[in-house]
């Protein structure tokens, strides 16, 4: 099982342009600890992943849009805590 949460940045495309990859996993990190954890322990089946995203727009799920910009991380969930999956 795999769930989803999505952010709104507008000001995504700015904070791509400065902060590296660790500045940016530390912030979809931060949201799968304190925001989707809190959520998925009240769920039934509790999912194996987690899947973080950040985008400036709105975009429709699985609709490519190549002018948004848009960060997306996965995290196993071990029961307690979000552990980072490199795609």
């Amino acid at each position: 099982l795999t769930v989803r949460f999505r952010f709104l940045d507008p000001d995504l495309a700015a904070t791509i342009d400065e902060l590296d990859f660790d500045g940016m996993e530390a912030d979809t990190a931060f949201l799968c600890e304190t925001y989707a954890l809190e959520r998925i322990t009240e769920m039934g089946p509790q999912p194996q992943q987690i899947i973080v995203s950040i985008a400036d727009r709105e975009v429709p799920f699985g609709e490519p849009a190549p002018e948004a910009a848009q960060i997306f991380e996965a995290y196993a969930f071990d029961g307690e805590t979000c552990t980072w999956e490199g795609f």
